[in-house]
């Protein structure tokens, strides 16, 4: 089973996993993970024999690309406005900027659980998001 979507990997990625692994299937679902770029494969063989305790960092290239504009002075709004001019948040950027709940940060955490051995789903560690009060 193949999946780019960060929404189903967020709240069915554990039960997906489940229904492939019982058919003796695999869930892939690296598309789904920062923005496409192959980064699960490189967790899972590179770092195969240690222990992934925590992961920390900008996981969420919306918000990497407007603290990048706003530690160079830049206000949010306007940036804000030129992510979503050039294609990198959506119209409505609640879900960029805000999260969508606990699951808003799946695809992209759920790397951290493919390297430690684990899956799409299950706990996370508290995230914050970047809604500077739209």
């Amino acid at each position: 089973m193949v999946t780019a979507n960060k929404k189903l990997i967020a709240y069915r990625g554990a039960e997906l996993e489940r229904l492939a692994a019982a058919r003796g299937g695999l869930l892939k679902y690296g598309a789904a993970v920062a923005g496409g770029i192959p980064v699960i494969p490189g967790l899972e063989q590179g770092l195969a024999g240690d222990r992934i305790e925590r992961i920390e960092g900008i996981l969420n290239g919306t918000c990497n690309f407007i603290l990048s504009k706003m530690e160079a002075g830049a206000e949010y709004a306007p940036v804000l406005a030129e992510a979503q001019a050039k294609g990198y948040a959506e119209a409505d950027p609640t879900e960029d900027v805000g999260g969508f709940g606990r699951a808003g940060q799946a695809g992209d955490t759920d790397a951290a659980g493919a390297a430690s051995g684990g899956g799409p789903g299950g706990d996370r560690s508290p995230a914050h998001y970047l809604d500077y009060g739209r």
